[in-house]
This record gives structure tokens, C-alpha cells and sequence, in this order.
């Protein structure tokens, strides 16, 4: 009876992903390292996000790579520069350089309120790569709202492409590179018991 016991607690905390209190910490600086893409990202703190790694390693056997920084975007490449937009279209830049949208928006996404709703995988169908990731509830969509208003309300607006579908979540690392262009949503959840220490 004990050891049933036993076993069914180390199932239970086998399952659960244990998370750094820290990840809810407001960075202090923006990070500029995506700007050149167009971006527009809530910096994170790493070393949280980082040790969720473990868990994945153990429970998963994948060992991830990872780009040594965490974030939220908030405007993604192909909404923020033109070289990444549709065709015929153009990305936000053309009418609302992302120099100025960070500076609008950098103090505000700094310190946005972001919770974590489960960890979940994708492997892309077009390269296999596998990546990992926590989808998070925000409001981030009212920026991104924001940022489209403004944009569109300028010269050329009428041309930018239209917003992408939003899947708000935190890049934990992968296998072969990040999987782009695809779902990162509640449907790809496979934990979703977030303990927190």
C-alpha cells in the first residue's frame, strides 16, 4: 500500500512543471536584439524560463537548444518588416518605423501582466523541428490593437498586411531551430499542472 502510494505521488509531481516565481519579475531594460526584424517583444528573465529545460529533459528526453534569452512577442517579423510581409503587402515599418513603436510601447510591455496557462510542443510538418513552449494568457492583443490603429491611420496604411493570428507564448528552446508559422496555442498544450516555487 505504501509503495502504490509512493509511486502515485512521484507520478503526480513527475507531472507537474515546476516554474521560477521570477518569470513574473518586469525586466528593468527593453531588449533591442529583434528590433532589426520589426518586433515588438516583452523581455523576459532567462534563467526562469531556462530551468524548465530539466523538466522537458526528463520527462520528454529532448535537449533543447535556445537562442540565451526569453521574451513574449508582441509584434512578430512578417507584421513588423516589410521584407518579411505578404506579397503586394507591406509590414508595419513602412508607416510606423519600429524605432518608434518601441519607444511608444517599450514601457508599457516592460511591465504588462502575462500568466502562464500550460507547457506545450510543436514539430513543424515542413522541417521536424520541435520546439517548446509555454502559452501564456495576456493582454498584449490591446497593444497590438494599438500599434495597427496607428499605423493604418498613416500614409500607405491601407497597405499593411493584414495582423497575423495571435498565439502569445514564451520559446523555452528546441531541436534543429524554432518552428515558425504555425500554431502555438492552447492546442498544443501536454502539461498543463504549473506549480510555482
Amino acid at each position: 500500500m505504501i509503495y502504490l502510494l509512493t509511486l502515485l505521488l512521484s507520478f503526480f509531481s513527475y507531472s507537474q512543471v515546476w516554474i521560477s516565481e521570477k518569470i513574473y519579475i518586469p525586466e528593468k531594460d527593453y531588449d533591442h536584439q529583434f528590433s532589426k526584424d520589426g518586433t515588438l517583444i516583452q523581455p523576459l528573465n532567462y534563467l526562469a524560463v531556462n530551468k524548465i529545460k530539466k523538466h522537458i529533459l526528463e520527462k520528454y528526453q529532448h535537449k533543447l537548444e535556445d537562442r540565451k534569452e526569453a521574451h513574449i512577442t508582441i509584434i512578430t517579423p512578417p507584421e513588423g518588416r516589410t521584407r518579411f510581409a505578404n506579397m503586394g503587402r507591406i509590414g508595419l515599418d513602412l508607416t510606423y518605423p519600429t524605432e518608434e513603436m518601441i519607444d511608444d510601447y517599450s514601457k508599457e510591455v516592460l511591465t504588462l501582466p502575462f500568466k502562464v496557462h500550460c507547457l506545450a510542443r510543436q514539430v513543424s510538418k515542413k522541417n521536424g523541428n520541435i520546439v517548446y513552449f509555454l502559452v501564456v494568457r495576456t493582454p498584449a492583443q490591446s497593444i497590438r490593437s494599438k500599434i495597427y490603429k496607428k499605423a493604418v491611420n498613416r500614409p500607405k496604411g491601407h497597405l499593411i498586411s493584414s495582423p497575423l493570428k495571435y498565439y502569445p507564448h514564451i520559446t523555452i528552446g528546441y531541436i534543429g531551430g524554432d518552428a515558425h508559422g504555425v500554431s502555438k496555442s492552447d492546442s498544443e498544450c501536454i502539461d498543463s499542472d504549473i506549480k510555482y516555487y
